[in-house]
């Protein structure tokens, strides 16, 4: 995966994780040896939904496959999730023109807003949530 599609995933996980049932995406991830048989076994084995959700784009994010975001984009048309993949192809379309060496770290601490929910990472973060706004804001403790 390179690192736009990185980016796109990144920027867009807590929505992914909103909105797949993984699943339903793992044969063809299966089929093209994006996952392995034990990747297989493990995600739906995972739980809920949304653990399972959780452990599918895990396993997608540490894909050293070539084709695995590609993949996992026609698994998502193919299963009626198109929704998804606009989001994805927006911030694809974003980063279109930006060489590689001048686009963000894709793994680095920061905030993700998608759908209705904030995905906030990093240590001591406080996060205030009101209508269409979000404050976060780094709580230091000695």
């Amino acid at each position: 995966m390179n690192k736009k599609q990185c980016l796109a995933l990144e920027h867009n996980k807590p929505f992914i994780i909103e909105n797949i049932d993984g699943k339903r995406l793992l044969d063809l991830m299966v089929e093209k040896n994006i996952f392995s048989t034990d990747d297989d076994e493990e995600i739906r084995e995972a739980g809920t939904r949304k653990l399972t959700a959780e452990k599918f784009y895990d396993k997608l994010l540490k894909s050293k496959h070539g084709d695995a975001y590609t993949t996992f984009k026609t698994a998502l048309n193919q299963n009626g999730d198109t929704y998804i993949v606009k989001e994805l192809e927006k911030i694809e379309q974003k980063y279109a023109k930006v060489p590689d060496e001048n686009l963000p770290d894709p793994r680095r601490a920061g905030v993700h807003a998608g759908g209705n929910s904030v995905y906030v990472s990093g240590h001591g973060n406080t996060v205030i949530a009101g209508g269409q706004h979000v404050t976060v804001n780094n709580t230091f403790r000695r």
